[in-house]
């Protein structure tokens, strides 16, 4: 059979080779089968069952013949078949019962009747007295083998060969199971779908109840909240999520009354989308957010066309000065400035390192720089985005730690800050227990503010100053570009000391040896050692790594090289 030109390249899919797989037809036969009938499968399951493969008896590695299974011969025995029937279908067939039995189902074993030999007649008894030799002569006829009674029993027990018409109804009965069998599966498969979708629709279902039951819970804060008033309502922002938080809010709040005290006439200023992303993290998540709204005269839009309740409007008829006395409330309220001891106690520090002998400001700009990261600590444990809120470890400062021995304890006025701002000296632990977080951030601005100051004078700012003004934009890069990745290191592996030792050579050898180059390091905490060309850094008496000095010089490098570059594309 030739297979028309569109169809010779076409190769069967698996939908079409499954059910003749399940039928027990090997791959190969089945693919030709359906190639054959033009993929048609009812015809190539026919095609496939009157033509089975013509196989040569497979041979075992050792070069004999295949091992027959003795159950499979025992199978086919019960069906009716010889054992040399058998054994040569199953040979041909490579083991394959089913096909085996198919095969001998075609080809019935062609065997001839073998006469039945007459029973020889019984010798007449013997006139002797020989008793023994009378009972030989008189045994049943057996030859001594004892295969007639066997024969005889196979012959009854042997079933008749299955005809033509008894094939075909094995073969309708198989197509039947496999169509059944398909059927079952694409229902499984279809009933697997709409329990999922039941599924689906439960849990969106469930979402949106639980949506509206958020929704009527926040809309019932929001009115309780409207009783506070708006200067209530901003200090309840600001306890719960942090003044910055609550700086953020008022500060969108602000600049949309403005827009609308700006231009009253303009209805796209009166009307504010709550779904915007803006507007929803500054002002409808936090609770009492929509309150301040509703405050200054703020309605919902219930005639919008939009989505419900997405849309807060101030109608035209709304009095604009209750919206400007709103506006002028919540944002006094929110950055009215906290008055701090720093300004005060800082000109004491500096007035105390005067009247010394040797006066090292870069000792005041440290313990600022120490007192301004721990009071942020405070401040972040505060704010809703901490991962622990009001977390010990930012609460609290060890006295053991190298902040407290090199940093605040030779400085006194930075431990009175301390004292003045809240902390208590608890077994070994200067600890804020209730930080008033208004106060820390405004301490926080004053330090900037006073380190801002002491900037020009610290040694690091006068060396980084002194090494861009006597070389190259790009030798100076560098130079300190390496500078900031040993100290990097330093800070990442402080036990590691390889890290401890610059080599001068490595060190000056894109540049060059630069002028103020060995006064940095000087500054930055190293010791040159001009016999071995190396530049060690300095350690402490216990022969540690003040990890804290490093991080400040670090950082205090980094900002000087910035003010430097600015100053220079100033000039």
């Amino acid at each position: 059979l030739t297979l028309p030109a569109s169809m010779a390249s076409r190769q069967p899919t698996e939908d079409e080779i499954r059910p003749l797989l399940n039928l027990g037809i090997d791959r190969a036969h089945a693919v030709a089968g359906l190639r054959a009938q033009q993929f048609r499968v009812n015809q190539a399951i026919d095609w496939c069952l009157t033509h089975p493969p013509q196989q040569q008896p497979a041979m075992s590695s050792g070069g004999g013949s295949l091992e027959i299974k003795e159950s499979d011969v025992v199978q086919l025995t019960s069906m009716g078949f010889s054992v040399a029937h058998a054994r040569n279908a199953l040979l041909l067939n490579n083991n394959n019962l089913q096909r085996a039995t198919m095969w001998c189902l075609e080809h019935p074993e062609k065997r001839e009747e073998k006469a039945k030999p007459s029973p020889a007649p019984k010798p007449a008894p013997s006139s002797n007295n020989d008793t023994g030799t009378g009972a030989m002569e008189e045994d049943d006829g057996d030859d001594g083998w004892g295969d007639g009674d066997a024969e005889e029993e196979k012959e009854k027990t042997k079933r008749p060969p299955i005809s033509r018409e008894e094939l075909e109804e094995i073969r309708k009965e198989t197509l039947r199971r496999a169509k059944e069998a398909e059927k079952a599966r694409k229902q499984k498969l279809m009933a697997q779908d709409i329990a999922r979708e039941k599924r689906m629709a439960s849990l969106e279902e469930k979402a949106k109840q639980a949506a509206v039951a958020r929704a009527a819970l926040r809309e019932k804060r929001e009115r309780e909240m409207e009783t506070k008033g708006p200067e209530g309502i901003v200090k309840s922002i600001v306890e719960e999520y942090g003044v910055s938080r609550a700086r953020e809010s008022v500060n969108l709040l602000t600049r949309l009354f403005d827009k609308i005290l700006k231009y009253p006439k303009e209805p796209k200023y009166r009307k504010i989308k709550l779904d915007n992303a803006k507007v929803h993290k500054l002002i409808v998540r936090p609770a009492g957010g929509v309150a301040l709204l509703r405050c200054a005269g703020f309605e919902s839009d219930q005639a919008s066309s939009e989505s419900k309740n997405n849309t807060i409007l101030l109608p035209a008829t709304a009095d604009l000065d209750k919206l400007k006395k709103c506006r002028q409330v919540i944002y006094d309220t929110v950055h009215k400035r906290t008055a701090t001891c720093i300004p005060q106690m800082m000109q004491l520090l500096r007035e105390d390192e005067k009247k010394r002998e040797k006066f090292t400001p870069e000792r005041a700009l440290y313990a600022a720089m120490s007192l301004r990261s721990l009071f942020a600590n405070v401040v972040a444990s505060g704010s809703p985005d901490a991962h622990v809120k009001a977390s010990l470890d930012f609460l609290s400062l060890d006295t053991t730690s190298q902040i407290f021995r090199f940093r605040l304890r030779p400085v006194p006025r930075s431990v009175e800050i301390l004292e003045k701002m809240g902390y208590k000296l608890v077994r070994g632990y200067w600890r804020v227990t209730e930080p008033d977080m208004a106060m820390f951030e405004a301490a926080v601005a004053d330090l900037s503010l006073e380190i801002a100051k002491m900037k020009p004078d610290s040694p690091v700012f006068k060396a980084v100053h002194k090494l861009v003004k006597a070389n190259s934009d790009s030798a100076a890069k560098s130079f300190i570009g390496v500078l900031m990745a040993c100290m990097d290191k330093i800070l990442e592996d402080p036990d590691n000391t390889k890290y401890h030792k610059l080599k001068l050579k490595a060190l000056y050898r894109k540049t060059g040896p630069l002028d103020g180059g060995r006064q940095l390091l000087q500054k930055l905490g190293f010791r040159i050692d001009d016999i071995e060309e190396v530049a060690l850094l300095r350690l402490t008496k216990k022969g540690e790594v003040d990890i804290s000095i490093i991080g400040l010089r670090r950082s205090e490098l980094e900002r000087s090289w910035a003010d430097s570059l600015a100053a220079r594309a100033r000039r």
